[in-house]
C-alpha cells in the first residue's frame, strides 16, 4: 500500500494508516497516540527518540520545526557513531516506511 500523504515513493506496510483518528483545524492528522502528520508530506513520531520524516527519509529540519531542537540533539546522540540509514524506519505504531527504492 502506498501512503500518498508523504512525498516520493514511501512504501508503507503492516497496519496501514487509514485509521486516522482526527484532522485538526491546522491540518494535523493523528494516526496514533504518538504518530501524526503536521502537514502534507511530513510524518512525526514522538515515542522514544522522536523524529519527523518526509518522502526522502528522516529529516532533522522537520524534526526541529515540529518537535524542537532538543529532539534533534537526542536523535543525533542516539545515531552517532553508527551506520544509520534514515531512508528506512518503523514508526512506533508498527508501520514500516522505506523511502529509497532499490533497483
Amino acid at each position: 500500500m502506498k501512503f500518498n500523504h508523504l512525498m516520493g515513493a514511501v512504501v508503507v506496510a503492516a497496519l496501514g494508516l487509514s485509521a486516522a483518528t482526527a484532522v485538526a483545524k491546522d491540518g494535523r492528522v493523528n494516526y496514533s497516540k504518538s504518530v501524526f502528520s503536521p502537514e502534507r508530506g511530513v510524518i512525526c513520531d514522538t515515542y522514544g527518540t522522536a523524529y519527523c520524516a518526509d518522502g526522502t527519509g528522516i529529516s532533522m529540519s522537520w524534526t526541529e520545526k515540529y518537535l524542537g531542537p532538543k529532539a534533534v540533539t537526542a536523535f543525533n546522540k542516539m545515531t552517532e557513531g553508527g551506520d544509520f540509514d534514515g531512508s528506512e524506519f518503523v514508526l512506533s505504531n508498527g508501520v514500516q516506511c522505506k523511502t529509497k527504492i532499490n533497483a
